[in-house]
Order: C-alpha cells, then structure tokens, then sequence
C-alpha cells in the first residue's frame, strides 16, 4: 500500500513537471520563431526595396511572385524552427537517454534495440528530403499562379471591361494543374516511404520484444 501511494506520487510529480517543460519549451520556442519571422521579412522587405529598377523587370520578380516568397518563404523558416526544433533536440535527448539506459540494465537487448535506430533516421530522413524536393517545384508554381492572381486583382476594371474573367480562371487552374498532377504521380512514393517509417517502429518493438523474451527464457535477465 506505502509502495502504490508513494509512486503515484511519483507519477503526479513527474507529471507536473512534463507539463512545465512542455510549456516552457513551447513558449519559448515559438517567441523565438516568430520574432525570426517577423526580422526575416522586415529585412527581406527592406532588400527588395533597395533593388535597381532593372530588377522588377524580370519575370521572376513581378508583383505576386515577390508578395508570395515574402509571405512564404518566412512561413517556411518559421516552420524549420521555433516549435520543430524543440521536438527535435527532445528527440534526440529522448534517443540518447533510451540508449544509455538500455545499455545500462543489459547490454544485449540494449544493443538489439540501438541497431534500429539507424534505420528509423534513414526512413524519416528519407521521406523529409522527398517532401522538401517536391516543394520545390510547387514554390515556382504557386508563385506563377500567385503573379497572375495579383495581375488580374490589380487590372480588375480591365478584365471585367473586355469580359476576360473566365479566360484568367482558366489561366489560373492551367497554372495549379501542373503542381496537381506531380502530387499525384508522387503520392504513391509518399505513401509508401511514410508507410515504411512507421512500420520500422513496429518491427523493432516485435523483434527486441522476441529478443528480450529469449533472454528471458535462458535467464539471462
């Protein structure tokens, strides 16, 4: 009954203070993301300004295509850090924590369980860089569309006197339908990649679980 009641203490102990750190990691890592949001696209504003006029010329710098990466590209880098990095060192102390203590109380399932990591941060690192190639090439497309959006927005009066409304709309899905097609072409590669770095869990839960139930059989633990 003493031995019940003093880990359950334990257990609201370590709790609470899982709940603090979350806080303390969430908070301070989306401060820090959003003030580096907030300078990158002051300063990335500031930079487009300061450019020749030679420069707004080129069709890669019209006006959608610029309001699009000015409002895009900081959301990525929000993305890239602030809360992601703090799950990321949790990750890794998580990893590092696990490891040790496997090795501590027995060294051969310790062992067994730490040859799966490699293969899990070859998956997940697998399926990011397929991710992030593909963003690519919707970026250029989405600033495409973004650019003729703005131009049609801004030429409102224009295209409603000549009545070019459905030509731009057709523009405008003609621009989409190329990002759209590639996403469905790459779905199937997605899915199987993500599929494969959550079933890689799996493997290494049943074969150190068999592993373990060895060790135990021949009292080795």
């Amino acid at each position: 009954r003493k031995e019940s009641v003093f880990y359950a203490i334990m257990f609201l102990i370590l709790g609470l203070g899982s709940f603090l750190a979350q806080f303390l990691q969430g908070f301070m890592f989306g401060i820090s993301g959003e003030t580096l949001t907030m300078r990158l696209r002051a300063q990335t504003f500031e930079t487009m300004l300061k450019q020749e006029i030679g420069w707004y010329d080129r069709k890669e710098n019209s006006t959608g295509a610029l309001c699009a990466r000015l409002s895009g590209d900081a959301s990525k880098v929000q993305g890239a850090t602030g809360a992601r990095i703090g799950s990321i060192l949790q990750g890794i102390a998580g990893m590092l924590i696990a490891i040790i203590l496997g090795l501590s109380y027995n060294w051969k399932l310790g062992l067994v369980c730490s040859a799966f990591f490699p293969l899990l941060i070859l998956a997940v690192m697998t399926e990011m860089r397929f991710t992030l190639g593909g963003a690519g090439n919707e970026r250029k497309a989405f600033e495409k569309s973004a650019k003729l959006a703005v131009e049609a927005i801004v030429n409102i009066r224009t295209v409603a006197g000549l009545r070019c409304e459905e030509r731009y709309v057709k523009m405008y899905n003609d621009v989409l339908l190329v990002p759209h097609k590639q996403g469905i072409k790459s779905a199937h590669k997605h899915g199987l990649l993500f599929g494969f770095s959550q079933a890689a869990q799996y493997f290494g839960w049943g074969i150190t679980t068999y592993y373990g139930g060895y060790l135990v059989v021949r009292e080795c633990m």
